[in-house]
């Protein structure tokens, strides 16, 4: 079975990804500075993190529409946003945001991306898995859509 798709990586036991925004900020996001080519997937999972202090964390997908370029797309294609959460100050707050795309969706690049309130937040083993549809009726199953 292939691994899921992951962004950032696993930063290990002692480390996570510091965001920390500029005091004069709304709101701080972090994205994959390219989109995931198309993993042939209409469903997917967005897990994970720890917050310093009590924020508000959102999380959308971006589609590169056919036709564009990449860089085009991340400036300009829409966020679709797919759930917020409370993270709790001080302690690990487990996240699951789950997005279905539209039929036809499933073949464009995407990108997820994570948005905080402005206050500081530590993520750690954040993970992003494509949902293979199983033909046979069989429940779906984590990081077998890109097989090809």
């Amino acid at each position: 079975m292939a691994q899921p798709m992951r962004f950032w990586g696993h930063l290990g036991a002692a480390a996570a990804l510091a965001l920390r925004p500029d005091t004069a900020a709304s709101s701080a996001t972090v994205a994959r500075a390219t989109f995931f080519r198309n993993g042939n997937a209409r469903r997917y999972t967005q897990v994970a993190a720890r917050s310093d202090s009590a924020a508000t964390l959102a999380a959308f997908v971006q589609l590169q529409p056919k036709g564009s370029g990449m860089t085009e797309a991340i400036e300009t294609a829409a966020r679709r946003p797919i759930g917020t959460t409370a993270l709790t100050s001080g302690v690990w707050t487990d996240f699951r945001f789950d997005v279905e795309l539209a039929p036809g969706d499933e073949d464009l690049p995407l990108r997820p991306l994570l948005q905080v309130d402005g206050k500081p937040v530590q993520i750690d083993d954040i993970a992003f898995v494509a949902w293979d549809e199983p033909e046979n009726g069989e429940p779906p199953a984590p990081g077998r859509s890109y097989r090809r």
